[in-house]
């Protein structure tokens, strides 16, 4: 369901979802090098809603925020399926002082997650909360073929936050990206 509200400066969405799998893929942690085997999971589910918002405070000003909560659950074992928080967070907000440029500062909250493991059988992965930043100049637009040309940068994890996505392989810690998008 999507719904706009106060001549369309309101954004919101909820969202229903299902997913049964068979033959799931996935990996998990051995003793002995590579350390990781690939493995089938088998039969699953994942289910849950996600709602999203965005509000363009200003007209150049654009705050958005979007929560999903997951019910995963391997349906062989009977048991949360691997790495798949319940509890996932964004905040965002947008600023445009001029229109070739973007500027963003973002928050994300993601809930522990179940992780097999070798010993002990069965561990937690903790969540974590993950603070980034960046923006994008264009530097020019429709030119023959070519819609546009954007410089991008992005500083990830501006906390410097010690966080796993998936336990045992560590995030970076803070860090830049810098790039050059075309767009055809």
């Amino acid at each position: 369901m999507d719904q706009k509200l106060w001549n369309d400066r309101i954004r919101l969405g909820l969202t229903y979802f299902h997913i049964d799998f068979t033959n799931l893929i996935g990996f998990t942690f051995i003793s002995t090098p590579p350390f990781v085997k690939g493995t089938n999971t088998g039969r699953a589910r994942s289910e849950g809603v996600e709602f999203v918002s965005e509000v363009d405070i200003l007209t150049n000003l654009t705050a958005s925020l979007n929560y999903t909560y997951t019910e995963a659950e391997n349906l062989d074992t009977h048991r949360l399926l691997a790495r798949e928080p319940r509890d996932r967070l964004n905040f965002r907000l947008t600023y445009r002082p001029i229109p070739t440029l973007e500027l963003f500062g973002e928050g994300q909250w993601v809930s522990k997650q179940f992780e097999p493991a070798v010993n002990p059988a069965w561990v937690w992965n903790p969540g974590y909360v993950v603070f980034n930043a960046g923006g994008t100049y264009r530097l020019f637009q429709r030119y023959a073929f070519i819609q546009g040309v954007d410089v991008w940068t992005r500083i990830q994890n501006l906390t410097n936050q010690d966080y796993a996505e998936v336990r045992g392989f560590p995030a970076l810690g803070i860090n830049a990206l810098v790039g050059l998008r075309m767009t055809f």
